[in-house]
């Protein structure tokens, strides 16, 4: 486990080992498109990758698969949980986020309801660096997008992750 603080001064703990993880309250996806990758373009936050709040009675995958297509217009092929962090002091339950890797199929017009502009396509993976530009949402700003990315590529896993659940 990773711990670090975020922009808004919480202490936020990562993981990427299963055996630890908790019953979440939200779920955060890196939807891999091709080589790159699809973010949201948020109204008011900018560029940020998809995610939300799962609703009662719905798995964190169900929750995940919703929020990508909702904000992205994204229908997925395959999605697998590969990480978790949480925020302890967010609120008085604290903030329990899983995170799903996943491989987009095809995209779809969103409905003009939907608090993003759309999907903002990534031919190639952002870098940290990237993610500065003032554009982006201070919330893609912190750790969990990079360590995801290093979980990810140091694994070499990513096929197998993106072949073990088919939707």
């Amino acid at each position: 486990m990773k711990s670090f603080t975020d922009h808004s001064g919480y202490k936020v703990n990562i993981t990427f080992n299963s055996a630890v993880f908790s019953e979440p309250s939200d779920v955060l996806i890196f939807p891999l498109y091709n080589e790159g990758i699809i973010l949201t373009n948020h109204k008011e936050r900018g560029i940020e990758l998809p995610g939300g709040k799962i609703k009662n009675n719905e798995s964190a995958i169900d929750a995940a698969v919703r929020e990508v297509y909702e904000e992205c217009g994204a229908s997925l092929s395959s999605i697998q949980l590969i990480g978790q962090y949480s925020i302890p002091d967010f609120n008085a339950s604290g903030l329990v986020k899983s995170i799903f890797v996943a491989k987009v199929s095809e995209l779809n017009a969103i409905k003009q309801t939907t608090d993003t502009y759309g999907p903002v396509i990534f031919e190639t993976l952002p870098t940290t660096a990237d993610l500065m530009r003032e554009d982006f949402s201070p919330y893609i700003k912190d750790e969990v997008y990079p360590l995801t990315i290093n979980h990810i590529r140091s694994t070499k896993k990513l096929n197998s992750y993106l072949k073990l659940i088919h939707i």
